[in-house]
């Protein structure tokens, strides 16, 4: 490339770098003696014998053949050592180095542009599917919530209305609507109330009805329930003067000792005199049991109501166990069609490389190519299956009741631009006060064509040959000789067990002594250094400045990673901007 470059524009060198055609230099002849004879032409026919030719030659003819051989310019015995120290630099030759020179470190600086310029167009590309990527998600996610949203909405609509009608039946004893509403209708049940807390028994006993009033206690609704101004039903049959309804409400355990909010009783607000005799002849220790009774039918149908969540929390649980095995298997699928793409694009190098039949390098590049819509199949199965996944863990949690879940993905956001000042320079300390290594979360794999880019010892995590033992335990022992990041991509798949093995493979309890920071004490890496690693690992080469400034930075573009990793790293979000 460099001679591409330097060619067509410099008429001045002499070097072998040079394509263009110059003028040869006359070459430098080395002082010679002057010779004593010239005999150095044999005689110009020599008469033909039968004899043989003499084996000897004359004393004269030897010298004088020696010195012609000696006077032939480019020579080694003609070559004075002393005059070439002393002969002055040729600056023809000078000129064509400076040339050299600067056209070199113009073709340097081109292709430093021309590799950010390529790096600026991959993230472009990148950024640009990944807003597409995100959008489509968020579409799909919007419209699930809006799909909960309209059906909890309707419910609602349709649970007030079914209320409304209810109450309203119960007040005027209106005994088959009571009856149809109750049996036909899922969100309809006895112990419904209007917003203030009055219940159907409560509006049965305040209309008089008695036939409904008979129905709810016979499906076991609460008589002793407190509405408006805590008033009971009881309280409000006496108040209105019902007493048709006053003794089968004490029969089923209605206390006449609750008070209203100004410590009313129901004998004190009765109108009529028949009301008061009946509450007078009660015995309050008859409504203790009827009571008692009735907490304990209660704390059956709670533990029936118990049960019946336990049976089907643990259903969810069932589908988010498939799901998750479903997630796991088509995370290994995944897996496997990395390596095997990362397999064939080694195998096609080495075919170019060693310049193999172009039929060979054909058959390669398809190989390539089925292994790439492989891994987009694989890629799709395994995003459907997240979804699946993380829909059924939503479920899950949502049968568990659990106030404290939070439905956000993990990561602290931050923008592509801060990446450098958050993650390698570490402004403000956050990761370093953390104590613990960065995870960088980016579904859109901007990230790491950054990351790559950057002076870092990078480490795929699906490529066999980044993670061979001795290749894996030089990226980060040289992270350690140079003072710089070894990241740890782990795609967009769950290779937190194969990356522990691996790392293990290196030395016993590698990965965990590099997450806990211990191998950064007391110089501990250095268990690292092996006896063939060369003069450029010997200790002395480690610097304890440098060695301080290792560190471990984790990727993924896996939109929710693996739990046990989010938990010991310092996780970073990227943010997806269009």
């Amino acid at each position: 490339l460099v001679r591409q470059d330097h060619a067509g524009v410099c008429n001045n060198c002499t070097l072998a770098l040079c394509t263009m055609p110059v003028k040869k230099a006359a070459p430098v002849k080395a002082p010679t003696k002057a010779p004593t004879k010239a005999p150095t032409k044999a005689p110009a026919k020599a008469p033909v014998t039968k004899a043989k030719a003499p084996t000897s030659k004359s004393p004269a003819t030897k010298s004088s053949s020696t010195k012609t051989s000696a006077s032939k310019p480019g020579t080694k015995k003609a070559v004075d050592k002393k005059t070439e120290a002393s002969s002055p630099p040729d600056p023809r030759a000078a000129k064509s180095a400076t040339c050299i020179q600067r056209h070199v470190r113009g073709f340097l600086c081109r292709k430093k542009q021309a590799d950010k310029k390529r790096m600026d167009e991959e993230m472009d590309k990148l950024r640009q599917a990944a807003y597409i990527a995100e959008v489509e998600y968020n579409r799909k996610q919007d419209a699930k919530r809006l799909k909960k949203d309209r059906e909890e909405r309707e419910r609602k609509l349709k649970e007030a209305k079914i209320r409304k009608e209810l109450l309203e039946a119960c007040f005027d004893d209106e005994m088959e609507d009571v009856v149809k509403i109750l049996s036909t209708e899922e969100v309809a049940h006895v112990e419904m109330a209007d917003p203030h807390g009055n219940t159907l028994m409560s509006e049965a006993a305040a209309g008089g009805a008695l036939q409904v009033v008979q129905y709810l206690i016979s499906k076991g609704a609460n008589p002793n329930t407190q509405g408006e101004f805590k008033r009971t039903p009881l309280w409000r049959a006496c108040f209105l003067g019902h007493e048709e309804v006053v003794q089968p409400l004490l029969e089923c355990g209605a206390d006449p000792r609750i008070t209203n909010e100004q410590g009313e009783k129901p004998e004190h607000v009765a109108g009529k005199d028949l009301i008061k005799e009946r509450l007078a002849a009660w015995n309050l220790s008859e409504t203790d049991k009827l009571v008692a009774q009735f907490e304990s039918m209660q704390l059956e149908k709670e533990a029936t109501a118990k049960a019946a969540a336990r049976q089907e929390l643990m259903d969810a649980e069932g589908r988010a166990a498939k799901a998750k095995e479903a997630y796991e298997r088509d995370q290994k699928t995944l897996k496997k069609a990395h390596v095997e793409l990362e397999k064939r694009i080694s195998e096609y190098d080495d075919c170019v490389a060693e310049r193999k039949p172009e039929d060979l390098i054909k058959v390669t590049l398809n190989m390539i190519k089925e292994a790439e819509e492989t891994l987009e199949t694989a890629k799709r199965s395994a995003r459907e299956s997240a979804l699946a996944h993380q829909d059924a863990k939503a479920v899950m949690r949502e049968k568990q009741q659990s106030e404290d879940f939070d439905d956000q993905l993990p990561g602290i956001p931050i923008d592509l631009k801060d990446l450098d000042d958050v993650l390698v320079k570490d402004v403000g300390n956050k990761v370093r006060d953390s104590g613990k290594w960065p995870l960088v979360i980016d579904p859109s794999n901007q990230a790491s064509v950054f990351l790559r880019y950057l002076d870092t010892n990078y480490v795929n995590a699906c490529s066999s040959k980044n993670m061979e033992p001795n290749r894996l335990r030089r990226s980060i022992l040289g992270a350690f000789r140079y003072g710089k990041p070894c990241v740890l991509d782990f795609m967009d798949v769950d290779l937190m067990d194969e990356v522990i093995k691996g790392f293990d493979a290196v030395q016993d309890g590698l990965f965990m002594a590099i997450m806990t920071k211990k191998l950064m004490q007391n110089e501990a890496y250095m268990s690292l250094v092996r006896r063939d690693d060369g003069e450029e690992y010997h200790p002395n080469k480690f610097q304890d400045e440098r060695a301080k400034k290792f560190k471990m930075i984790f990727l993924t573009s896996a939109r929710e990673p693996n739990e046990l990793l989010v938990e010991h790293t310092y996780p970073l979000r990227v943010n997806i901007l269009k």
